[in-house]
């Protein structure tokens, strides 16, 4: 069940909320991280997006490549195609 906080925020003139400092802390939320935004009946539903291969979508064994993540299986699959 959702915690209220008693905090509400403006929608900016592009669409923009900004999320408090303290609920970004809590939530291990950086700079540059992926969110998740998406609806779950009439709520927007916004988390921190799990980390995932770019290529396969495993969750395993990542490694991060030009900004992106690759796991380990296609790491060594793409050794051996080239």
């Amino acid at each position: 069940m959702a915690k209220d906080t008693g905090m509400k925020r403006r929608i900016d003139e592009l669409g923009r909320i900004v999320i408090p400092k303290g609920m970004r802390t809590a939530l291990n939320i950086n700079d540059n991280d992926e969110l998740e935004i998406y609806l779950e009946g009439d709520r927007i539903i916004i988390r921190k997006a799990e980390q995932a291969c770019s290529l396969c979508g495993g969750k395993e064994n990542l490694v991060e490549l030009h900004k992106k993540h690759i796991c380990m299986h296609c790491v060594n699959a793409l050794k051996i195609r080239f």
